[in-house]
């Protein structure tokens, strides 16, 4: 069984923005990262370069990589994801600085009312039935960029998908910032990619093909960095991590879906229910009995009054948390997961998977070169 980590949005990646705020005597919520504190104290930077590695938790990082290689040796914290460990939650809270309960993207994919449909929140597909619903999520659950108002220069940089800021390789992203710092006199860059996460999804998180990836991740920013200047500070970190599962076929347990309002929803491994009223007591039950040695459920308001979704006390709670998360909540804690739609022939089985609460999904490193 792994190690159980709850989310502390005061130790986690939101730290890194808390700093780079703090360095530019900006306001900031939630706790500033230490380390990070202390070397941005001691130099002035004229650019700052932000990466994200999708999927590259602390985990993933020792299970594939040497003790001399850059991407170990340069770890420097160890911090908490955001919950749920997912990248559609994770990589919002990256770029906003707010937490999932003020963005309200709390997971993969989640019932929108008013189309009264299950809508991956990144690409507007209805989850269930694959087909396109013309819904734009941004519009439903908008943020800004937490660089927005820094007296820099500032860009993101994107894999393919994103139109405006995309590129097509990860040197290509690299050559993009160079570019950068020789063209401005001060500038900040966001640079999210999509691996490890990708690779490890299709082969998991440990084994030739994982260690292939890191391998080559390593060589890359260790190529990169190694040509930059004293003035320009490079932090990496991950969205959350990945551990290596098995499924469970949720689709077919007809007895607990019969227990439902709508369909379940939000991600495969912190997985939101709406159940009917006179069903609570016994899909409790129920669920504790067939399930309960992988998942812990929760009341939905329990579990945001726990702070797993963002601090109650700090956080302007984003109305649609409520009806996202149901009215009971399910989170993965061991290697088990959820499918819970039937995509049939065009259904594929993740080797490994993240959005519960192991240590191996919830502990991501802070790198700074």
């Amino acid at each position: 069984m792994s190690k159980i980590v709850y989310p502390n949005y005061d130790k986690s990646i939101l730290g890194i923005i808390a700093s780079i705020r703090k360095y530019f005597n900006l306001e900031h919520k939630y706790a500033s990262n230490t380390y990070l504190d202390s070397v941005f104290n001691a130099n002035k930077y004229k650019h700052i370069v932000f990466i994200l590695l999708d999927g590259m938790g602390i985990d993933v990082i020792k299970n594939n990589l040497n003790s001399d290689d850059i991407l170990v040796k340069s770890i420097k914290d160890e911090l908490i994801s955001i919950f749920p460990s997912t990248t559609a939650a994770a990589t919002t809270s990256a770029i906003s600085g707010l937490t999932p309960l003020e963005t309200g993207w709390t997971g993969w994919q989640n019932h929108i009312k008013e189309a009264n449909k299950d809508i991956v929140l990144f690409t507007g597909v209805d989850y269930y039935s694959n087909e396109p619903t013309g819904i734009n999520v941004f519009k439903l659950l908008p943020y800004k960029p937490f660089w927005e108002d820094l007296p820099i220069y500032t860009q993101k940089i994107m894999p393919p998908f994103d139109v405006n800021n995309g590129v097509k390789n990860i040197n290509q992203g690299f050559k993009r910032i160079r570019k950068t710092i020789k063209e401005k006199n001060a500038s900040f860059t966001y640079f999210y990619w999509t691996e490890p996460d990708s690779t490890m999804h299709e082969y998991g998180c440990k084994g030739k093909e994982s260690s292939k990836i890191m391998s080559s991740l390593n060589d890359k920013i260790e190529e990169f960095t190694k040509k930059l200047n004293d003035d320009t500070i490079v932090i990496i970190t991950a969205d959350h991590g990945h551990i290596d599962v098995e499924p469970i076929i949720l689709y077919q347990d007809e007895k607990l879906l019969s227990m439902l309002q709508r369909r379940p929803a939000n991600d495969s491994r912190a997985i939101a229910f709406k159940v009917l009223k006179k069903y609570e007591n016994e899909f409790k039950s129920y669920f504790e009995e067939k399930y309960g040695e992988f998942y812990r459920l929760y009341k939905s308001e329990d579990a945001i009054n726990l702070g797993f979704f963002g601090d109650t006390t700090k956080d302007v709670i984003n109305e649609r948390v409520y009806d996202f998360v149901g009215n009971y909540f399910a989170v993965a804690t061991s290697n088990k997961y959820f499918v819970y739609a039937n995509h049939g022939k065009d259904a594929v089985l993740f080797k490994s998977h993240h959005a519960g609460m192991t240590e191996e999904e919830m502990i991501v490193p802070l790198i700074v070169k």
